[in-house]
């Protein structure tokens, strides 16, 4: 029969200290949503201009969402004024 294997010590304090860095890296986020002109936490974060933009932010999304997933069913998305979506046929 195999004996069940314990975490070690080492490996016990690798997870807790991940867990840290991933609770300060959600803070900073956080603290970036709230004030999105903090350059100090763009540059540590490494996140451009663009990505903190609604408008260039929704036209990725939705350049993904036509490429990746709408192509291979023959449809894909538009951005309505109003900032909705609305699923067209590519050959429109």
């Amino acid at each position: 029969m195999k004996e069940k294997r314990a975490f070690t010590l080492i490996e016990l304090l690798v997870v807790i200290a991940m867990i840290a860095l991933l609770m300060d890296l959600v803070d900073r986020m956080e603290a970036l949503a709230g004030e999105p002109d903090r350059k100090d936490l763009c540059w540590q974060l490494a996140i451009d201009d663009d990505v903190l933009s609604d408008s260039i932010r929704q036209c990725e999304f939705v350049n993904w969402i036509n490429k990746l997933v709408l192509s291979k069913a023959g449809q894909s998305l538009r951005l309505k004024s109003s900032g909705f979506f609305r699923p067209i046929v590519a050959n429109c």
